[in-house]
């Protein structure tokens, strides 16, 4: 049984995934094994995974007839995983090749239920160093400390999975599964599903892992019918795990997070590909969502953290009272 299982879910990355599985075999950290779930490419990506496998005994591949999302994709590898830690990785994306000796040697030292570092963020010609995790670094967080955490919603700045390595019975014991078919901050709720149950954590503020945005990513697309969905599916989950945890202080700043996504989905409208009475019936559904409701009945919230975006969501809602909706597309449009 390897010491950790690193999950590389992998869709027509057939130029970036040799890359990522170097990156891998590279490891000064040996002892692991590496599960490549092929999800439906349609380009080169399941060939270059079998050729890997045919080279090194330590990668398996699963391959999908269709794709079946990132999602699915990543619990199908880890119902599969035997390694004592799991990981995560994409395959568009590098990792530093000490990433899983440190990771590995802070959780036996430390005995915490996951470990986290840094990332750096290469986004088209400009690079970020994300380690601000809003708490202090290289040391223990116990559960106490984690319930604060969680209370001030700083888990927003520690949401990729891939930046983890995390012991594999405690995600399996409770349970813990990314949200199928959900494209959007997947990540995110993953995380604090994790955070939920943890008893213990651990941060190292050194960017070990290279996470790489492409024009072309689900992220970064101008503009998808219907994407405002996901969100308010992402929305309601997040609100519904806080909830459930009966955990409170965190309200204002979840508004806050909510409230840049949907403004970036509406912003994006302009894009859209469709007829001016289509992107009407879409700013009216997206004006129907509990999300914007939500966001636009606590405006003082976002007024306190951001007087612009207040300002634009007051606008937002007024239109959308008066169901003004052709107005807002032709301010978008002239945006």
């Amino acid at each position: 049984m390897p010491k950790i299982s690193v999950i590389v879910p992998v869709y027509n990355t057939e130029k970036y995934i040799k890359r990522a599985v170097d990156s891998i075999l590279n490891q000064t950290f040996k002892d692991l094994d590496i599960i490549l779930i092929d999800d439906g490419s349609t380009d080169q990506s399941g060939v270059i995974c079998d050729e890997y496998a045919k080279k090194d005994s330590r990668i398996v591949v699963v391959h999908h007839q269709k794709n079946m999302g990132v999602s699915i994709a990543r619990n199908i590898g880890i119902d599969i995983a035997t390694g004592e830690y799991i990981a995560f990785a994409d395959s568009d994306d590098y990792i530093e090749n000490d990433m899983y000796e440190i990771l590995y040697n802070v959780a036996e030292k430390e005995k915490a239920d996951m470990v986290n570092c840094g990332v750096r963020i290469f986004d088209n010609n400009r690079e970020y160093i994300g380690t601000d995790f809003r708490t202090q670094p290289n040391k223990v967080m116990g559960r106490k400390e984690i319930l604060d955490y969680l209370s001030s919603f700083n888990v927003q700045y520690i949401s990729l999975s891939c930046t983890k390595l995390i012991r594999r019975y405690f995600i399996t014991e409770n349970d813990i599964r990314f949200y199928p078919h959900l494209q959007v901050q997947e990540n995110f709720i993953f995380v604090l599903e994790l955070l939920l149950k943890a008893e213990s954590m651990y941060f190292i503020d050194k960017p070990l892992y290279n996470y790489v945005k492409r024009e072309n990513s689900l992220t970064t697309k101008k503009y998808r019918n219907k994407i405002y969905n996901l969100f308010n599916i992402a929305y309601l989950r997040v609100k519904h795990l806080y909830e459930n945890a009966d955990i409170t202080g965190h309200e204002k700043q979840m508004q806050f997070y909510f409230s840049r996504y949907l403004l970036s989905v509406i912003k994006r409208i302009k894009y859209y590909e469709a007829p001016f009475s289509e992107r009407n019936n879409e700013i009216r559904n997206i004006c129907e969502t509990e999300l914007f409701k939500s966001i636009t009945n606590n405006l003082l919230d976002i007024k306190e953290l951001n007087k612009r975006n207040y300002y634009i969501l007051l606008c937002l809602k007024v239109l959308s009272k008066l169901k003004a909706y052709f107005v807002i597309n032709a301010l978008i449009s002239l945006a």
